[in-house]
């Protein structure tokens, strides 16, 4: 994924730059904790991509194999819940906890993440056996793709718009590569198989080379 680290150099020097070749003001420091909170999330959903992956080979006649996949959705979602824009959650404040509507935002999309691995456990557990449970999750996912595809943040600047609108991509054409793959089967199947744990680990590399 050079190619990211190339195109975050470019944009971070286009955004340093105005007509005339003048400095601007120096732009705010990067918060750590943002950092942080995107490596994890990118580590996770490589997992998650690897995990997809490992389905579709003969690993899966492991039993425990097929539980793997919701998990790191599981811990992504808990932990942008609990702890996005509020590094301290105890003792617990409302205001400080979610305290604008970007803060609102990743709590919306982490509820999703959570309930996008509840699915999926249950499903693989046998408890959710309606076909209509696999449709739902892949609503989810094009829903929250959607999200991310027009997040902003009030004080972002540019290369994090950017930045989110290239995941926002990637998580989208995730989504209806999976729809279809799910959908359609027989001789699209191989979307399933493979395009879909190969944007899933390009959009956790997204997150991971992360910049602000």
């Amino acid at each position: 994924m050079h190619w990211l680290v190339f195109l975050a150099a470019v944009i971070l020097q286009a955004h340093d730059m105005h007509s005339g070749h003048t400095m601007p003001a120096a732009a705010p420091a990067a918060d750590p904790v943002s950092l942080f909170n995107h490596r994890l999330a990118g580590v996770l959903v490589i997992l998650l991509g690897s995990f997809a992956y490992l389905e579709n080979t003969a690993l899966q006649k492991f039993r425990g194999v097929k539980y793997l996949w919701p998990m790191p959705l599981l811990v992504l979602g808990t932990y942008v819940f609990l702890y996005s824009d509020n590094p301290q959650l105890f003792p617990f404040d409302l205001q400080r906890w979610a305290r604008h509507a970007t803060a609102w935002e990743h709590k919306t999309i982490s509820v999703m993440v959570i309930a996008l691995g509840l699915i999926e456990l249950f499903r693989r557990t046998g408890k959710l056996t309606h076909p209509a449970w696999k449709h739902i999750l892949n609503g989810i996912m094009l829903t929250a793709g959607m999200l991310l595809l027009f997040h902003r943040g009030k004080h972002h600047v540019d290369v994090i718009h950017t930045q989110h609108i290239w995941m926002g991509i990637v998580a989208v054409t995730l989504s209806v590569a999976k729809i279809v793959s799910d959908w359609k089967g027989g001789s699209l199947a191989w979307l399933g198989r493979y395009a879909v744990p190969l944007l899933m680990v390009t959009l956790g590399m997204q997150l991971v080379l992360y910049v602000e």
